[in-house]
């Protein structure tokens, strides 16, 4: 080989490493592509757009557990843990009906395959929901103050505002990933009881309305813990007052956000 042609040679490589060096990491998500299993976790791997969300969001997590108090520490990790478990659920309904995920691995692969080069809607959606929980952990608030303000978890927002008329207008939306049906979205009125948030919830007119309920809410910290409770004059599956239609009983921890991404 002549030295003219090494030459080339070289510099023909160094410039493959330069265009190609970024473009490789930038492909690389938070995990190890080599132990993916689910649908989620193969597509992140092939889509760079998504592994670098990925990454964005794991970022997220670290650094938010530096900063909150260590019982706060835990309680997202758990929630961080369900809004994987949600993630994964709610892709798996994108790609395959009620998520039945099917059992031929071809067959699996196969439908990766299509939903990335013909279902790009899919792909987006996956990458929305990965940003907006990146979002939510930049905008995690440790000074939180009573029970105004916006509070989120990996399943739901609550919203509390003052009313000019007294007590708190609520606002609560479970857009449920990947379940359409089971979105839920309703507004409730609350007032103060000691160290108790109660919001009532009326039922709308009409023939084929639902029952409304009464969601109890109380605080620790940065932390809100609301459940749905039951009329204890009902017995049996009359016993449930269902806020949402379809999911019989509202309840989690919710994280103060404060909106300013960190």
């Amino acid at each position: 080989m002549s030295r003219r042609l090494a030459l080339r040679l070289a510099v023909a490589l160094l410039a493959a490493a330069v265009v190609r060096g970024p473009g490789i990491a930038a492909e690389t998500p938070s995990f190890d592509c080599a132990t993916a299993t689910n649908a989620r976790e193969k597509i992140v791997c092939r889509a760079p757009r998504l592994a670098a969300a990925d990454r964005a969001l794991a970022a997220a997590y670290r650094d938010a557990r530096r900063f909150l108090p260590r019982d706060v520490v835990e309680a997202l990790r758990k929630d961080q843990a369900d809004f994987l478990v949600m993630l994964d659920g709610g892709f798996d309904a994108q790609i395959w009906f009620k998520g039945n995920v099917p059992d031929d691995r071809r067959r699996v692969e196969a439908d990766l395959r299509r939903v990335l080069a013909a279902e790009p809607d899919i792909v987006d959606g996956l990458r929305v929901m990965i940003d907006d929980r990146t979002a939510m952990l930049r905008g995690l608030a440790t000074d939180a103050s009573g029970f105004v303000g916006r509070w989120r978890n990996a399943r739901a927002t609550l919203v509390v505002e003052p009313r000019r008329t007294g007590g708190h207008a609520v606002h609560y939306t479970d857009p449920s990933y990947g379940w359409p049906k089971y979105a839920c979205d309703f507004d409730g009125v609350g007032h103060v009881e000691g160290d108790r948030l109660i919001v009532d919830f009326v039922e709308a007119p009409g023939p084929d309305a639902l029952p409304r309920g009464r969601l109890i809410v109380t605080r620790t910290g940065p932390i809100l813990d609301a459940l749905e409770t039951t009329d204890p004059s009902k017995t049996g599956d009359d016993r449930e007052y269902w806020i949402c239609a379809r999911s019989p009983e509202v309840k989690g921890r919710f994280f103060a956000v404060d909106g300013e991404p960190r």
